[in-house]
């Protein structure tokens, strides 16, 4: 793959539009926040290339630090998420991973809190799916969220599909006209707010969901 970093893939591709399980973005993150399929190339706002769990990351301050990936709505199809994240965050409020949610109007985001909640959120319609996973123990920790509609979404953690404690989220429409950003949110004054804390690699998306099996060869792959 010319251009493409090429580590250990679950499928054997010649081209970036296949790697993983064909997602529709994937970032890598090794020394640039670029799209390994050239599709949304992100824009770093003071995030550090670190050390990673393949190759390298990027680290985030908790404070100011952010990647803009430009527009990745979602719609009503279903969707799977996949990054791994290594944090020590113990702050009270919630912590944006992914997504564009714009205030309490539109838009759905993936956020983290210290008591190991792990959530995808779609604003339009206080849609959740929630799950309990200790990822902030400074070890790194793949998680995969699958919405699929309520009676196929998942939460998976380090390869093993959690309980839900909250799972509402019934591939209604989000919305939102905002960029995507990794590492941050937008709150109903306009400002960014929510930064991350710790370190992410290997983010991915898909405009499906990926079955077990698929989430399985990822987790282990990478």
């Amino acid at each position: 793959m010319t251009g493409v970093q090429t580590c250990a893939l679950p499928i054997s591709t010649s081209s970036a539009s296949n790697t993983y399980f064909n997602p529709i973005s994937y970032y890598y993150l090794d020394g640039n926040v670029n799209d390994a399929l050239g599709v949304n190339n992100g824009v770093n706002n003071g995030a550090t290339s670190t050390t990673g769990k393949i190759g390298g990351a990027y680290s985030f301050n908790g404070v100011s630090d952010y990647i803009d990936v430009g527009s990745q709505p979602i719609g009503t199809s279903p969707h799977t998420f996949s990054f791994w994240i290594k944090s020590t965050f113990s702050g009270t409020d919630w912590m944006s991973v992914f997504g564009n949610r714009n205030g309490n109007t539109n838009g759905y985001i993936i956020q983290l809190k210290a008591d190991g909640s792990i959530m995808f959120y779609n604003t339009n319609g206080v849609l959740e799916i929630v799950a309990n996973g200790i990822w902030n123990d400074n070890n790194w920790h793949n998680i995969i969220i699958v919405r699929d509609g309520t009676s196929n979404n998942k939460i998976y953690f380090d390869g093993v599909s959690l309980s839900l404690s909250t799972n509402t989220e019934n591939l209604q429409d989000p919305g939102g006209t905002l960029n995507t950003w990794i590492g941050t949110q937008i709150d109903l004054s306009g400002n960014k707010f929510r930064f991350l804390d710790g370190k992410i690699d290997e983010l991915g998306i898909w405009n499906k969901a990926l079955t077990p099996t698929q989430i399985s060869e990822l987790y282990q792959q990478t």
